[in-house]
């Protein structure tokens, strides 16, 4: 898999379908580059499907070339999810990924109202 449908799949805030170590899996795609040893992956939330180390939903970091059958399906994103942060240290070079700005603000009323944007880079 290249990294093309990774980064639509972000770009549109969609969820990303794909075969991975034998189990069908579904991500939402986070951020997508290369390592310093220069394989594609990509940060994803796997929502569901199977797993190799039998937790099929939580974080995960994935080689794109270990990826196939990926496509990207009609059901909306929930990304950023909590714990996601931007300028992955895993990732050399970033392709595309989340950018997530919180801003709180105090009310006149003693109450906190956060606001939340979110914007995609493409490098």
């Amino acid at each position: 898999m290249w990294t093309q449908p990774a980064c639509e799949a972000l770009t549109s805030g969609r969820v990303l379908e794909l075969r991975y170590d034998g189990y069908l899996r579904s991500v939402e795609v986070h951020a997508v580059g290369y390592t310093e040893e220069r394989n594609a992956v990509m940060r994803v939330w796997q929502m569901g499907g199977g797993s190799v180390s039998n937790e099929p939903v939580g974080w995960k970091l994935l080689r794109l070339d270990e990826a196939s059958g990926a496509y990207v399906t009609n059901t909306v994103s929930a990304a950023p999810r909590i714990g996601y942060r931007r300028d992955d240290r895993a990732m050399a070079r970033i392709i595309c990924q989340l950018w997530t700005t919180a801003i709180a603000l105090a009310t006149g009323q003693g109450r906190l109202v956060i606001y939340c944007a979110v914007r995609i880079v493409v490098h």
